[in-house]
């Protein structure tokens, strides 16, 4: 039987490409293959059939998607990434920020190992904010309260605000101080994150967007700041990276650079961005295997795709 598929890559329609599913064609495949193999091999040869016409940002797509492929064998799917780098960049933590000694113990109370917040430590803060708003510690300690996990969807707004206000005022020593430079990075990122939870389905359902075509050139200019500040391939803000591929259609890229990154991505994201992405490709039999290996070790994130 043949089943055709329509591979699109963001605006472009690469056209039909012929999948077989159990009738071998030209694809040689042994005996006994399991039918999500018989698919492997047909989707690679597809794939390297249509690399040799393409270039481009096409042609690096379809070399991503058939990279992946290469290295994915039914059955074998796990919790380790499929292409993980041995030779990722130096991980930059963000630098706390405190440069008039105002929040150090703040910091510890809220955030720290061992924190216990009271109402009494938030006022704190709101009153800090509202005394030395200037403050670059206060402003980092004011995001980086936000900016927690329970928060990002409701206040992804205020969150994005907060982080571009911080980033844009620590723009003007970054270029004499690396700890300036890094917090400035880990500003954008967590602007930059924001705005993608922002456009999330359940919250723009619960909250629309005002003006989509704003918000996509915000989140893009957003990207640029990190991308010039420290470059991409960030291990720190591949994430961000890895959205932004995913937005442009680019969906094979995305799903390489999980797996290179995937050392330095906390194990949760990297298996239900696996799932999401290959569910993205229309990519069956993998998709089905990566919500296995999610679901078996994350069972909240069972049927959820963003």
């Amino acid at each position: 039987m043949v089943t055709q598929h329509i591979v699109s890559i963001g605006w472009w329609s690469l056209g039909v490409i012929l999948l077989w599913r159990s009738a071998y064609g030209q694809v040689v495949v042994p005996l006994g293959a399991s039918e999500a193999e018989l698919w492997r091999r047909a989707q690679v040869s597809a794939l390297e059939q249509a690399r040799q016409k393409a270039d481009g940002q096409v042609a690096v797509e379809l070399e991503c998607q058939w990279r992946w492929l290469q290295a994915w064998q039914p059955g074998t799917l796990g919790e380790q990434p499929l292409l993980a780098r041995d030779d990722l960049p130096k991980y930059h933590p963000e630098p706390a920020l405190d440069p008039q000694g105002m929040v150090a113990e703040l910091r510890e109370r809220l955030l720290g190992s061992e924190a216990k917040p009271t109402i009494a430590d938030t006022r704190r803060l709101k009153g800090l904010l509202e005394e030395h708003g200037d403050d670059w510690g206060v402003r980092q300690l004011h995001l980086q309260w936000l900016d927690q996990p329970v928060y990002r969807k409701q206040y992804a707004d205020q969150i994005a605000d907060a982080a571009q206000y911080l980033a844009e005022r620590l723009a003007v020593d970054v270029d004499q101080d690396e700890r300036v430079k890094w917090a400035a990075a880990w500003a954008w990122y967590r602007c930059g994150r924001a705005l993608a939870y922002r456009e999330l389905p359940d919250v723009v359902a619960d909250r629309p967007l005002p003006d989509s075509d704003a918000h996509d050139g915000r989140l893009r200019y957003v990207w640029q700041q990190l991308r010039d500040l420290v470059g991409e391939d960030r291990p720190e803000f591949v994430l961000l990276q890895i959205r932004m591929l995913r937005r442009d259609g680019f969906l094979g890229q995305a799903l390489v650079k999980l797996e290179e990154f995937g050392r330095a991505v906390d194990r949760k994201w990297l298996l239900k961005k696996r799932r999401d992405l290959l569910r993205e490709l229309h990519w069956e039999w993998p998709a089905t295997e990566a919500a296995s290996v999610l679901e078996a070790r994350f069972p909240e994130f069972a049927e959820q795709a963003n």
